[in-house]
């Protein structure tokens, strides 16, 4: 039985009769953009008559797959934006060419929140809620984000974080989710809210926070959608997959990088720590 068959729905448009396609979360083509990092390796097998040696390592982001999107979606809007906001990635990626223009921030910066939403469903727990789907596709001509949603990319030396990080939370039922992944030269993460008064206070706060932590590297995509020139120091491996747990740090939980190593705070100035964890959150969250 497929999954169209079983009745569930498109995380889109809720279809429950449309096919469904296996979905990836980023595009594979990009592969040939972004080579892996070298201290990556996927399945790799090799047979004979008297042995077969097969070892797994830690998974890229092109191979992350789910089978929750229906078909006009995937080959519809979606795919006309990413059609629009990849040049925009590998663009930055690269570190090439001028500043985008605001139509093509826009058009990348929804593209980052909708990827990011689907990255969450790969997870075990913490799922980006049914509402964020449904505003997304509302606003899929308009590429508005949903409110509370805000995106930040920096500058960064190679990093082995392709499979990319997510933490989430609900706080007070509000759900607050925080994904980020690398692409060449670049770190992209994406503060997702809900509807929840709160939610969106907290994404706030978290972007604000961590860009304090490396002052003058992440730029606010969005909502700001303002063309903007990198400085010139770039984030180093490190401090990449700091910016890229800090959800996890501002809980108060002890992040791990897709290797299963601890990160740390270290590489982030005392002075420019602020309240880590955040004073009083603690007790509020619940299960996510």
């Amino acid at each position: 039985m497929t999954e169209s068959e079983s009745g569930s729905r498109c995380l889109f448009c809720c279809t429950t009769s449309g096919k469904r396609t296996r979905e990836h979360v980023w595009r594979n083509a990009l592969r040939e953009q972004f080579p892996p990092a070298s201290s990556l390796t996927f399945w790799e097998s090799s047979a004979s008559l008297s042995r077969e040696l097969v070892q797994t390592r830690p998974i890229s982001q092109f191979d992350m797959a789910l089978n929750g999107v229906c078909s006009d979606c995937n080959s519809g809007w979606l795919n006309r934006l990413e059609d629009d906001a990849l040049p925009t990635l590998i663009s930055l990626g690269r570190m090439e060419g001028g500043p985008p223009t605001r139509e093509q921030l826009r058009s990348f910066a929804f593209w980052a929140v909708v990827r990011a939403m689907i990255r969450t469903h790969t997870s075990m727990a913490g799922h980006a809620p049914a509402s964020l789907f449904a505003s997304a596709y509302k606003n899929r001509v308009s590429q508005v984000l949903p409110s509370g949603c805000i995106v930040l990319v920096a500058p960064t030396q190679p990093v082995a974080m392709e499979a990319g990080t997510h933490q989430s939370a609900v706080i007070d039922s509000g759900y607050v989710g925080h994904v980020a992944v690398s692409f060449g030269l670049l770190l992209v993460s994406v503060f997702l809210a809900s509807h929840h008064p709160l939610s969106g206070q907290f994404t706030a706060r978290g972007a604000k926070q961590v860009r304090g932590w490396f002052p003058g590297t992440l730029w606010e995509v969005a909502p700001a959608c303002a063309p903007h020139r990198f400085a010139p120091r770039y984030l180093t491996p490190a401090e990449a997959k700091v910016a890229g747990s800090c959800l996890g740090f501002f809980l108060d939980n002890s992040p791990c990088d897709q290797f299963g190593t601890p990160v740390t705070l270290d590489v982030v100035q005392k002075s420019r720590l602020g309240e880590v964890p955040w004073r009083g959150i603690r007790k509020r969250v619940g299960p996510a």
